[in-house]
């Protein structure tokens, strides 16, 4: 069934939603080079991440994939599209991305997955933070005080990765002090800051 735009099937997963949305983003990439003029190349990169990104990023904290196969399929998209962007085609699909100042996808769903949390702790979003998460109660040693208790998981794939679930143990491991969570500002300036590429590979 489809719900808010998202597809889900009998077993909570979203392999044809995952489908369905990169078939509909390489459509609007294929049409992007093939109906722009301009070749300019932060021409293009805009018009992706106008038109495309978009698309692939829709509900992205619910709909993260952790199957190594899904996660590359999304990331299908962009490096497809960037290799086909002038002088960038010689280029390994890292190199591409630092060159044209693009986040990969994965490394996206997990700031926003962050955002999402720190929105849920501290009351910016319209749901109950004991909905989704539950705060350490001891005084953590070490790291940031607002430390999320890591429940024990069932073998379901849809609970061992839901949202909440799946993004402990980044929160856990952010290098922050107490300060940092005194606004969502200064929050998102400590995301630009971490080297989120290091915490993505360490989970």
């Amino acid at each position: 069934m489809k719900d808010l735009g998202v597809i889900i099937d009998s077993e909570l997963k979203f392999d044809k939603h995952i489908n369905h949305i990169v078939s509909r983003a390489q459509q609007v990439a294929n049409l992007i080079h093939k109906c722009f003029v301009s070749k300019d190349t932060n021409t293009l990169v805009q018009a992706y991440t106008t038109y495309v990104r978009p698309l692939l990023e829709y509900a992205s904290s619910v709909l993260s994939p952790h199957s190594v196969v899904l996660v590359k399929k999304i990331e299908s998209d962009q490096r497809r599209f960037t290799k086909r962007i002038s002088r960038c085609d010689k280029l390994n699909c890292c190199s591409r991305l630092a060159k044209l100042g693009i986040d990969s996808l994965e490394l996206r769903r997990l700031r926003f997955g962050l955002i999402s949390t720190y929105k849920i702790l501290f009351g910016l979003m319209d749901t109950s933070p004991d909905s989704f998460i539950s705060q350490c109660t001891s005084r953590a040693k070490r790291g940031h005080s607002l430390k999320i208790f890591a429940p024990q998981s069932s073998s379901i794939d849809a609970h061992k990765y839901f949202f909440s679930r799946r993004v402990i143990q980044c929160w856990n491991d952010l290098p922050a002090c107490d300060e940092t969570f005194t606004s969502f500002a200064s929050f998102k300036q400590l995301l630009n800051k971490v080297d989120l590429i290091y915490v993505l590979h360490t989970v």
